[in-house]
């Protein structure tokens, strides 16, 4: 999976109400952006449309459009994955900061 983060432009997850959205930290903890629907649930919570990632509706041409513009604008990818790193830092979501709110 690392290897498969590693290589790409960036990626698409597209699940409907998802609670949680660990593909999307995954994704973004491989410095890469992310691609969403408007309707994914928490995996929205974690990301910036068009700073860190692509937020789109779930039709077939939107989703279309963000691979193209991942592809044709790269070094904005690259941008949008960085930027997406530094956004989960700033969130701070760790296990200590869990422990520490449940406390």
């Amino acid at each position: 999976m690392i290897g498969f983060y590693a290589h790409c432009l960036g990626v698409f997850f597209g699940s409907y109400e998802e609670d949680y959205g660990y593909v999307t930290l995954e994704v973004i903890l491989a410095v890469k952006p992310v691609i969403t629907c408007n309707d994914s649930g928490a995996a929205v919570e974690f990301v910036i449309d068009q700073e860190t990632a692509f937020v789109i509706n779930p039709q077939p041409e939107a989703i279309a459009q963000a691979i193209d513009d991942l592809y044709f604008h790269q070094q904005s990818s690259v941008a949008m994955g960085m930027a997406g790193l530094e956004r989960y830092r700033t969130l701070n979501i760790s296990w200590d900061n869990v422990l520490e709110n449940v406390l």
